[in-house]
């Protein structure tokens, strides 16, 4: 049985009015849907954040404030591990200056371990530092959801499979292999299946 998992949506960012509207604040739910913000990299390295929106608290458990005063307030929440991830991951999307994202494990104040998504875009500033335009979304409960599918699917032998319609690119499971004998390592394109 052949089970079929699609991803859609791209994030935008725009000015800040844009970011506010994008992190749930202004609207009538009083719920985080993420935090829009904005941080300055100088060129020695030191961060500080120039614009955080008011959700930030009810993401991470750290005030706006708190966090627009000293950048480690959050950047600290990061499990250590992963934060050298980050900043791996921020360095090669600063030097070809392009948007990055990445999936990592907070531990907020109280306690609570969580996992969010950092999505941030660079722009160059004139005295040679970075700013940063950022959205962070809190993914535990897709995380937690996309686990129970994958024990689902290895429980009821499933086959999953993917078709990216902007890249052409065809994703089979291992399963999904299988059941159409086809070896991890062949390629596996539309001409592949029709031909199985």
């Amino acid at each position: 049985m052949l089970f079929k998992v699609a991803r859609f949506g791209r994030l935008a960012f725009g000015g800040q009015g844009r970011m506010e509207g994008l992190s749930g604040e202004g609207g009538d739910s009083g719920s985080a849907v993420g935090m829009a913000y904005q941080i300055v990299v100088s060129p020695n390295g030191e961060r500080r954040f120039s614009y955080v929106s008011a959700t930030c608290e009810a993401l991470n458990g750290v005030t706006a404030e708190a966090a627009m005063a000293d950048a480690d307030a959050l950047y600290n929440l990061i499990l250590p591990d992963h934060r050298s991830r980050l900043h791996a991951i921020q360095a090669e999307a600063r030097s070809r200056r392009k948007l990055f994202s990445i999936e990592v494990p907070i531990l907020r104040p109280d306690g609570m371990l969580r996992w969010h998504r950092l999505t941030s875009a660079p722009r160059p500033l004139e005295d040679g530092s970075v700013l940063w335009d950022g959205f962070q979304v809190d993914i535990t409960e897709q995380r937690i959801a996309q686990r129970r599918l994958e024990m689902a699917v290895d429980a009821t032998s499933l086959g999953l499979w993917e078709f990216d319609v902007a890249t052409g690119r065809l994703y089979w499971s291992t399963r999904t292999r299988e059941i159409f004998g086809v070896g991890p390592d062949e390629t596996v394109d539309f001409e592949v299946y029709q031909s199985r």
